[in-house]
């Protein structure tokens, strides 16, 4: 601690005379603040001098976050916020771009998706079909992390659906002008009982959802609250009220929240980090790390796992997939919740195996992991599991899925898959939690390279569906492999299908990049098949989308594919980029 903060710990072990100057000119308050004011304040200044000393949330000193696959496509590059050298969704102005974004997109971009709109309906420039396409989608979207940024794009609307947002901001004063003469009452000794915990459910999930319009003062009690400060909260309301923080998102309950992980109570441990891996600050991943590494009970550190995928850390990820074949119904759950946020591409075929079980609850945080992953080879699983007639709450699930899952094919320039052969996923899944679950073996490299012969034979014979079935099973058996994968995406370019054939090409970049640019056949198609995809998106003026898939292509080395595409690639995403900057501001 400083020397001014020691001085200020001393000042409080032997009490402050009254009037006394030199102490209020420390603290920065004003001659003719009273002595609560300078109490406060003094309290303040001094936590903030532990704080430091506990060196919370500075990065240099944690390990960097475990590598993840890195996307290349438009949405995988987007920023969500301005001053990368990139292009950033505060620079957007294409509607169905941002509508996908918003449904497809990482916490982060959906959140800045949806300020977006607000921007762009207060400037009061859009024609009524592109009013109504916002209308529709803010309407229909239900993530509670991204509530606070809906409900605030939802004021702009023009109309109804407006005014029902905006009428609600009288009884949020209100029930905030309330609560501040409450909480006053209860700090100064008037009522014992603690006022968060006297507001019913639902009140308490609005100031959850709209913490960061809340006053200090309210967001300093709701910290005494969680770190047991107050004096009248017991553990069970402690609880209560950290889950209703959970998609808060506000900078300001950072301390309390690595307070409560530092507390390792194990009660509080699991909903404090999914707290606090919802707010974007550079402290949170850093907290959540040390969390993580000194956990040792199976179901804290699948939380905690998740938490840190989510803050951009995929170190947990192999640990998650072992939880998954686990026996513990408890420790499943929160490992496959965990994954919504942590899984990849490798992880579908696992996923859509699981889909077999019958828990409901396990089933939608599976729907919504697939969602998050936005591969296309889950749509078919997700209709299957449609047709076995879910309840309607899984029914929504399943469908939010599949418009996160399309809009991160749109984005990436995608289209869905074609149907494969019955079974065929449900074969290639077991072969892929198998190879997930050990080192790859002579035997497994050995049946890889029959699936890989046998789909080569269907495919000469033209069963393409069944030749891209052996294929998907050669790829589970052995997850690096990029062979079957870059004959996939082949088999998709023969049929005439090139945006069906980016998905896999992607898949065979992310398991060997050298092999896919070191192969002439296979660099050569996908350079052609991103040119004429983008050709495409630029005729149907995403020009977004096109400068996107220019851009990842130009990533990888293309020095075997032919001058005269090497030559277009680079022409006309300069092409693409002059347009921009062209374009009205």
């Amino acid at each position: 601690m400083s020397d001014v903060g020691r001085r200020l710990v001393e000042r409080v072990r032997r009490g402050a005379a009254p009037g006394e100057d030199a102490l209020r000119k420390t603290l920065g308050v004003g001659d003719e603040s009273d002595d609560r004011e300078v109490a406060r304040e003094l309290v303040a200044a001094i936590a903030r001098g532990a704080l430091s000393d506990l060196r919370v949330g500075e990065p240099e000193d944690v390990r960097p976050a475990a590598s993840a696959p890195v996307d290349g496509s438009f949405l995988g590059r987007l920023a969500a916020r301005p001053g990368e050298d990139r292009p950033c969704i505060p620079e957007l102005d294409d509607v169905p771009t941002l509508v996908a974004v918003l449904r497809g997109g990482s916490l982060q971009q959906r959140r800045a998706a949806a300020l977006r709109f607000r921007e762009m309906l207060e400037r009061g420039d859009l024609d009524d079909t592109r009013i109504g396409t916002i209308e529709q989608v803010l309407i229909g979207h239900r993530d509670p992390d991204v509530a606070f940024e809906v409900t605030r794009a939802r004021a702009a609307l023009p109309g109804e659906v407006g005014d029902e947002a905006r009428d609600e901001d009288e009884p949020w004063a209100e029930l905030l002008k309330k609560l501040e003469q409450s909480i006053a009452r209860f700090w100064e000794g008037e009522t014992t009982t603690e006022p968060i915990a006297e507001l019913p459910g639902e009140q308490r999930a609005w100031i959850g959802l709209r913490a960061r319009l809340l006053p200090d003062r309210v967001i300093a009690h709701l910290a005494a609250v969680l770190e047991g400060s107050d004096g009248a909260s017991d553990l069970a309301s402690r609880r209560a009220l950290l889950q209703s923080l959970r998609c808060a998102g506000d900078p300001r309950l950072l301390p309390a929240l690595v307070s409560l992980l530092e507390s390792r109570v194990s009660d509080l441990v699991p909903d404090a980090a999914r707290a606090l891996a919802r707010i974007d600050d550079p402290r949170a991943r850093p907290a959540l790390v040390a969390a993580h590494e000194r956990s040792v009970v199976d179901l804290e550190r699948a939380v905690l796992a998740g938490a840190l995928a989510l803050a951009g850390d995929a170190r947990g990820l192999p640990y998650l997939r072992t939880l998954l074949r686990g026996d513990d119904a408890r420790v499943v759950l929160a490992a496959a919740e965990s994954m919504e946020w942590a899984a990849t591409s490798e992880d579908v075929e696992l996923l859509i195996r699981m889909l077999d079980r019958r828990d409901p609850a396990l089933l939608g945080v599976l729907v919504r992991a697939l969602g998050r992953i936005g591969d296309g080879r889950a749509l078919r699983a997700l209709e299957a599991l449609r047709d076995r007639e879910p309840p309607s709450a899984l029914l929504a699930d399943i469908e939010d899925a599949e418009a996160s899952i399309r809009a991160q094919m749109d984005l990436r320039g995608e289209e869905p898959p074609v149907p494969a052969e019955p079974s065929s996923l449900a074969t290639a899944a077991r072969a892929g939690v198998v190879a997930r679950g050990a080192e790859e073996t002579f035997w497994a490299r050995l049946q890889g390279r029959f699936d890989l012969l046998f789909g080569r034979l269907w495919l000469a014979i033209g069963a393409v569906g069944r030749a891209i079935a052996w294929f998907e099973l050669a790829a589970a058996r052995r997850p690096r492999w990029p062979e079957p994968l870059a004959a996939i995406a082949l088999a998709h370019v023969r049929q005439g299908e090139p945006a069906r054939a980016l998905g896999a090409f992607r898949r065979a970049i992310e398991a060997n990049r050298a092999w896919v640019e070191h192969e002439r056949p296979v660099v050569r198609t996908l350079a052609g098949v991103v040119l004429r995809r983008a050709e495409e998106m630029e005729r149907a003026g995403r020009l977004d989308i096109a400068r996107g898939l220019l851009d990842e292509v130009l990533d990888l080395d293309l020095r075997r594919v032919p001058s005269n595409v090497r030559f277009e690639l680079r022409r006309r995403r300069q092409a693409l980029a002059s347009s921009a900057s062209a374009e009205p501001v």
